[in-house]
C-alpha cells in the first residue's frame, strides 16, 4: 500500500496555526509559520502563499518553503503569474474553486505543466484565500516525483488553512495586525475567553445556516487549589500548561477545533462539525494522555453539550456544558459526562431555578411524580427534536437514577423481523446518567426465545415486571437475570409504524422498588418514542442491513454458479445493479499494457463507458486505488485531484472504488459511482467491500495461471 500523505499530527497543525495568528506580530511572521506548518503536516515538497493583486491582474508570491526549484527563493521579490497567461490562476480567480494538475496529465494546464518540470515536481494544488467574499490570493502546493499525490483530504487540510489565514488578514487588514494580548492566554498560549467567545459565536452562526454538529467541551482541573497549596503555584502553572497540551492534542482530531483557557482552572474546546459522541471522545482522549504523563496526580472534569433545541445561543450552550461538567465534578471528577443524557438527571433535580433547598423529605410516590411532569415538560422542549433514542435515553436514566437501578437497556424490534437489538445501555451504577451506544450488529436476541419481551413486542405497548425469585414469573426473563446477575427487570414497550422500543430497568439489592414505576414507565416511553425521526433512522438501518444480506447471498448464489471471469464479474454487476440502481455499476480489468478498461458495467452510463472508455492505470480514482491497493471512497469527486472528468460521467459527484486481485495478482477494479453526493455511508461501503471479497475469492478459483498474472509494479 502506498503511503499514507497524512500525519497524524496535520489536525493539531490547524491549532497550531490559530495559536500562532493570535500570536504573530506581523503578517510575514504569520505566513511563515503557517506555510512551514502546512508544508510538513501535508508531506508536500513545497508550498507557496501568494497574493492578487487586482491592479496588475497578477498573483504574487509571498512566501516559497519545503524543497525549492531552481530559481526559486524563500521571500522572493518579483515571482508574479500573470491572470492572461495562467489558465489555473485565473480559473480559481473566477471561480473562487480550488485546481490540480499534474504533469501526466492530458487535460493539465499546459503553463502549469511547464512550471512543474521547470521546478521538478510532479503535481500540484492551488486553493483560494478569500477575505470578505473576494479572493485574496492562494495557498499553492507541489509534490516530488514518484510521491503519493493529493487527495481530497489534502485539498480539505489546505482550504483550512486558507480558511484560517483568511480570517487572520481579515482583521489584520481592519487593525492592522492581530493584538496577541486580546487573543492570547499569557500561561498556556491557547486563546483566551474573548478569542474563545469569538470563536462560538461565529460557529453558532455557521450551525443556524447549515445545521452542522457543533458541541462544547468544558473542563475543570481537579484539584488545583490542593496542587497549589501543597506543592506550591509553580506546580499549578505547570499543571494548568499540562491539561491546555493535551487538550490541543486530543482534540486534534476534529478541524478548527479551537481550545481556549476562559478563566483560572478552566478550559473549554469548540468543536466545530464534531457530534457528542466525538467530543466525549475528545475528553476520553485528555484523560489519557494527562494519566501517561509524569505526573498522574493532573486531571480534568469535563462536560460536552451539542448545539440544538435550548442550546441555540452561545451562552445557553456554555451553560449546558457548564452542567455536564458539574456532573462530572460531583460523581468524583476524572471523567466526562455528556448534556445529552447527563444533564437531565439535574435539571430533574434542579428544576430552572438551580438546586433545591432542603425541605420536607418527600415521599418515592411525590418523587416519581415530579420527576414525570418535568421528564414529559423535557420531552416538549428541550428534547423536542432530539431522536428517539436520545429521548428514550434520558427517559431510561432519569427513572433509573430514581429507584437506584443497578441499569438500563434500551432496545428495538422491526416489525414482524423476529429479533430483538440492544441500541443503549447502562450497566452499572457509574453509568447510570450515561448509557453507552451499541451497534446494531451486537446485541441480537431471539423474540422466540423470551416469550414475554415477544408479547410486549408484538402488542407495541404495555409493560412487565419479574423477580429473579418469583416462581410464576416468565421462566426465560428469569433465567436470563440469574445469568446476568440481577433480582428484578421492568420493561415498558412503545411502538410506530416500523417497530417496538423496549426499555428494560434492571434491580439489584440497594434497588428501590420497580413494582412501583410500571405506570410512570409505560406513560414517558411512549411519549419519548412519539413524534421523533429517531425510530425511522433506526428501521432504515436495520432493513439496510437485511438488503445488503440478501444481495451478498444472491451473489454468492450465482457465483457458486459461474465458469468464466466474465460470468463471475457480471453475476456481481448484475446483482449490485438489480438492488440498488446505482447510475453506474462496474468492474474494469487492467491489462498487461498498463490500462484499465471495462469490463462489466450497468446503468444509464453503461453502454457509453463500455464502448469508448480505457485509461492508464496511474490516473483518476481507479488508478489511485490500484496504486494505493486499498479501497478509495470519495463523497464529493469535484475535490478530488485524482478524479477524472467526461462528457459521460459529468453528473456524477460520490464513488467508490475498490481493487480487485485473483490470488496474488492485481486484477482490477469494481467501481461504483453516484450523482448524489456522499451517496455512499459505511453500510454501502461494507457491502460493496464483501461484493469485492466474494468476487476475489471466485476470480482466484476461475484463474488458469494466477501464479504468473500482472504486477501492480510493472503496470503502472
Amino acid at each position: 500500500m502506498a503511503p499514507e500523505r497524512l500525519v497524524p499530527d496535520e489536525r493539531e497543525v490547524l491549532m497550531q496555526v490559530a495559536a500562532a495568528a493570535a500570536a504573530a506580530s506581523g503578517l510575514d511572521e504569520l505566513l511563515e509559520k503557517t506555510s512551514e506548518a502546512a508544508c510538513e503536516a501535508m508531506g508536500a515538497a513545497s508550498l507557496s502563499i501568494s497574493r492578487w493583486e487586482r491592479e496588475r491582474a497578477v498573483m504574487r508570491t509571498l512566501i516559497n518553503v519545503g524543497e525549492l526549484g531552481p530559481d526559486e527563493q524563500r521571500w522572493p521579490e518579483d515571482e508574479i503569474y500573470e491572470q492572461d497567461t495562467h489558465p489555473s490562476v485565473d480559473r480559481l480567480l473566477r471561480t473562487a474553486q480550488p485546481y490540480f494538475n499534474a504533469i501526466d496529465d492530458p487535460e493539465a494546464d499546459p503553463r502549469a505543466v511547464a512550471l512543474l518540470r521547470s521546478l521538478n515536481k510532479e503535481s500540484d494544488i492551488g486553493v483560494p484565500i478569500v477575505v470578505e467574499g473576494e479572493v485574496w490570493g492562494e495557498v499553492w502546493a507541489t509534490t516530488a516525483t514518484g510521491s503519493p499525490r493529493f487527495t481530497g483530504r489534502d485539498v480539505r487540510f489546505l482550504e483550512a488553512i486558507a480558511g484560517q489565514l483568511g480570517g487572520v488578514v481579515a482583521r489584520g487588514e481592519m487593525f492592522s495586525r492581530v493584538s496577541r494580548l486580546a487573543y492570547e492566554d499569557e500561561l498556556t498560549g491557547l486563546a483566551n475567553r474573548r478569542a474563545l467567545d469569538e470563536q462560538l459565536a461565529a460557529a453558532i452562526d455557521r450551525w443556524r445556516e447549515d445545521g452542522h454538529a457543533l458541541t462544547l467541551l468544558a473542563c475543570d482541573v481537579d484539584e488545583l487549589k490542593a496542587i497549589n497549596d501543597e506543592r506550591g503555584h509553580h506546580a499549578g502553572d505547570r499543571a494548568l500548561r499540562r491539561v491546555g497540551q493535551a487538550l490541543v492534542k486530543a482534540a486534534a482530531s476534529v478541524p478548527g477545533a479551537t481550545v481556549a483557557r476562559i478563566s483560572g482552572d478552566e478550559f473549554a474546546v469548540v468543536l466545530d462539525g464534531a457530534d457528542l459522541n466525538a467530543a466525549g471522545q475528545v475528553g476520553t482522549t485528555t484523560l489519557r494522555i494527562l494519566r501517561e504523563g509524569r505526573d498522574t496526580t493532573i486531571s480534568v472534569s469535563c462536560g460536552v453539550a451539542a448545539a440544538g433545541p435550548g442550546t441555540e445561543r452561545p451562552e445557553l450552550l456554555m451553560r449546558a456544558a457548564d452542567a455536564a461538567q458539574y456532573a462530572a465534578k460531583r460523581r468524583g471528577g476524572a471523567q466526562v459526562c455528556s448534556a445529552g443524557v447527563d444533564d437531565f438527571h439535574d435539571m430533574l433535580a434542579a428544576g430552572d431555578g438551580g438546586p433545591r433547598r432542603r425541605g420536607r423529605r418527600r415521599s418515592q410516590a411525590e418523587r416519581t411524580e415530579e420527576a414525570c411532569g418535568r421528564m414529559l415538560e423535557l420531552l416538549d422542549t428541550t428534547l423536542a427534536q432530539r431522536s428517539a433514542l436520545d429521548r428514550l435515553e434520558a427517559v431510561s436514566s432519569t427513572l433509573a437514577q430514581l429507584v437506584n437501578a443497578s441499569g438500563w437497556t434500551v432496545s428495538f424490534a422491526l416489525r414482524g423481523d423476529g429479533v430483538i437489538r440492544s441500541l443503549a445501555a447502562a450497566d452499572g451504577r457509574d453509568s447510570l446518567l450515561r448509557g453507552m451506544r451499541v451497534g446494531l450488529e451486537d446485541e441480537v436476541y431471539s423474540l422466540d426465545a423470551y416469550p414475554a419481551t415477544a408479547r410486549l413486542v408484538e402488542a407495541g405497548s404495555g409493560t412487565f415486571h419479574v423477580d429473579r425469585y418469583d416462581r410464576s414469573a416468565d421462566e426465560a426473563e428469569r433465567r436470563l437475570l440469574d445469568e446476568i446477575g440481577y433480582t428484578g427487570v421492568l420493561a415498558a414497550a412503545a411502538s410506530d409504524s416500523d417497530g417496538t422500543y423496549l426499555i428494560e430497568l434492571y434491580a439489584d439489592g440497594e434497588t428501590r422498588e420497580l413494582a412501583a414505576l410500571p405506570v410512570s414507565l409505560s406513560l414517558l416511553a411512549r411519549a419519548a418514542a412519539a413524534n421523533s425521526s429517531g425510530a425511522v433512522d433506526t428501521a432504515q438501518r436495520l432493513r439496510r442491513r437485511t438488503r445488503h444480506i440478501a444481495v451478498t447471498g444472491a451473489i454468492a448464489s450465482r457465483l457458486a454458479r459461474a465458469r468464466s471471469e466474465i460470468e463471475a464479474v457480471e453475476a456481481v454487476v448484475d446483482e449490485l445493479h438489480a438492488e440498488y440502481a446505482w447510475p453506474l455499476t462496474g468492474v474494469a480489468r487492467l491489462t498487461e499494457d498498463g490500462v484499465v478498461e471495462s469490463m462489466a458495467a450497468r446503468g444509464p452510463m453503461a453502454e457509453p463507458l463500455m464502448a469508448t472508455w480505457r485509461q492508464s492505470a496511474r490516473l483518476g480514482l481507479i488508478g489511485r486505488a490500484l496504486r494505493e491497493r486499498a479501497p478509495v471512497v470519495v463523497g464529493d469527486v469535484t475535490a478530488e485531484p485524482d478524479y477524472r472528468l467526461t462528457d459521460v460521467t459529468r453528473t456524477i459527484r460520490s464513488e467508490v472504488c475498490i481493487p480487485l486481485w485473483a490470488g496474488d495478482r492485481l486484477w482490477g477494479v469494481l467501481d461504483i459511482e453516484d450523482d448524489n453526493p456522499h451517496a455512499f455511508g459505511e453500510e454501502e461501503v461494507r457491502l460493496l467491500r464483501t461484493a469485492a471479497d466474494q468476487l476475489c475469492v471466485a476470480l482466484r478459483a476461475l484463474s488458469t495461471d494466477a501464479g504468473a498474472g500482472r504486477s501492480l509494479e510493472s503496470t503502472i
